[in-house]
C-alpha cells in the first residue's frame, strides 16, 4: 500500500493525455473538429477509469494488508449483507469458495457500477471506515481548492437538478454547494455520456481536460491520506499500533506553522530502526482528530544537514510541511509507517 505506485500510474495517464494532444495539434481542417470529440471521449474514459480503479484498489489494499484491523464481526456481517444485495455479487461470492474457505476478492468487496462520491463512501463503509472524516481531509486542502477554482474559471461547472416545484414549474439547474462531491459526480456523468451516447453535448478543450486530470490527481492524494488516517485510528482503538506505525514524539516546537504549512521541530528517533527521511509520515491533527501527511523538507543533526536517514536514538531538527496545525502548547506526535522502516 504505497502511493508511489499511484504516482507512476498518474504519470502514465498524463503521458497518454499529452500524446493525444500532440496528435490533435497535427491535424487540420474538418478532421481536427472530429478528433477533438475523440480526444475528449478518450480522456474522460481514461481519467474516470483511473479514479474508479484507484478507489477499489485502495480499499482492497486496506483490507488485505491490515486484516487484523479491518476484519471483525461487524465487517463480516456487512460483507455478507452487501454480497446478497445483487445477483451478480452473489455469483462472485459462490466462486470465492476454495476447499471450504471463503476468499474475499476485490471484485466481491469493492463491486460498484459508478464511482460517485456517495458510492466511494459506501465502499469505505464496507471496511468499517468513518466516512464522515473524508471531508475533513478535503475541506482545507489548498491544492484541491485551486483545482476547483481553476475548473470553475474555465467553464467546467457541475450542476444538479431541483425537483419540480409544487406549482408545476419546470425543473432547473443550480450550483451544488458540496463541490468535492459534485465534481466527482460530474466526472461520472461525463463518463456515462461518453460510454452510452453516440452524440455528446459537451466536449472539453485541452485546458479543461488537463484541469480535470489535476483535480483527480489531487483528490486521490487526499483520499489516500484519509485511508491511512483511518488505519492509524483503528490501530489505536484496537491497541495494535505496531501493526501500522512507529510513533515518535517531538521534543520541541521551535517554529509554528501559523503563517504557512511549514514549521521547525526537534524530534528524537526512539525506535531501534533507521527511518528513511522519505518515508510516509503522518501528524496528528488535534483540531480535527485525524492524521495528516507531513513531509520532511530539511533534516539537521549536530549542525549538519542530512539527506537520507534518521538513525536510532538520535536527536534531529526538522523542517516539516503539513496541513495539521503544529503549536507549542498542543500535544502532537508523528507516525512513520512500519513498511518504510529500514
Amino acid at each position: 500500500m504505497k502511493y508511489e505506485i499511484t504516482r507512476i500510474e498518474l504519470s502514465d495517464l498524463k503521458k497518454t493525455l499529452d500524446l493525444n494532444e500532440k496528435i490533435y495539434n497535427l491535424i487540420e481542417g474538418k478532421d481536427k473538429a472530429d478528433y477533438k470529440v475523440i480526444k475528449h471521449k478518450s480522456a474522460i474514459i481514461e481519467i474516470y477509469t483511473f479514479w474508479e480503479n484507484f478507489i477499489k484498489q485502495l480499499v482492497y489494499d486496506c483490507y488485505y494488508e491490515y486484516k487484523n484491523l479491518i476484519v471483525d464481526e461487524r465487517f463480516l456481517i456487512n460483507y455478507f449483507r452487501n454480497i446478497h444485495e445483487k445477483s451478480h455479487t452473489r455469483d462472485i461470492f459462490k466462486n470465492n469458495f476454495d476447499n471450504g474457505k471463503i476468499e474475499i476478492s476485490k471484485e466481491s468487496l469493492c463491486f460498484s457500477n459508478n464511482m460517485s462520491f456517495k458510492e466511494m463512501k459506501n465502499i469505505f463503509k464496507r471496511i468499517g471506515f468513518n466516512v464522515e472524516d473524508i471531508l475533513k481531509h478535503l475541506s482545507d486542502n489548498p491544492d484541491l481548492q485551486t483545482t476547483i477554482n481553476n475548473l470553475n474559471n474555465i467553464g467546467v461547472i457541475p450542476v444538479v437538478e431541483d425537483e419540480e416545484g409544487n406549482d408545476g414549474t419546470e425543473r432547473h439547474t443550480k450550483r451544488n454547494t458540496n463541490l468535492f462531491e459534485s465534481y466527482i459526480n460530474l466526472l461520472v456523468e461525463d463518463r456515462n455520456a461518453v460510454a452510452h451516447q453516440r452524440d455528446i453535448q459537451i466536449v472539453y478543450n485541452s485546458c479543461q481536460l488537463n484541469e480535470l486530470y489535476n483535480f483527480v490527481k489531487v483528490i486521490c492524494e487526499a483520499v489516500y491520506e484519509y485511508s491511512f488516517s483511518q488505519l492509524i485510528i483503528k490501530s489505536k482503538q484496537k491497541r495494535k499500533p505496531a501493526s501500522i506505525s512507529n510513533t515518535f514524539y517531538p521534543i520541541a516546537v521551535y517554529s509554528e506553522n501559523t503563517g504557512s504549512n511549514n514549521s521547525i521541530i526537534g524530534i528524537r528517533n526512539m525506535s531501534s530502526h533507521t527511518i528513511s527521511k522519505d518515508s510516509e509520515f503522518y501528524c496528528f491533527d488535534d483540531e480535527k482528530k485525524i492524521y495528516r501527511t507531513f513531509k520532511i523538507m530539511e533534516c539537521r543533526h549536530d549542525g549538519q544537514t542530512l539527506s537520507n536517514f534518521l538513525n536510532p536514538y538520535q536527536n534531529y531538527s526538522l523542517e516539516v510541511s503539513t496541513l495539521a496545525p503544529i503549536r507549542k502548547q498542543r500535544p502532537i506526535f508523528f507516525i512513520s509507517t512500519a513498511k518504510n522502516i529500514e
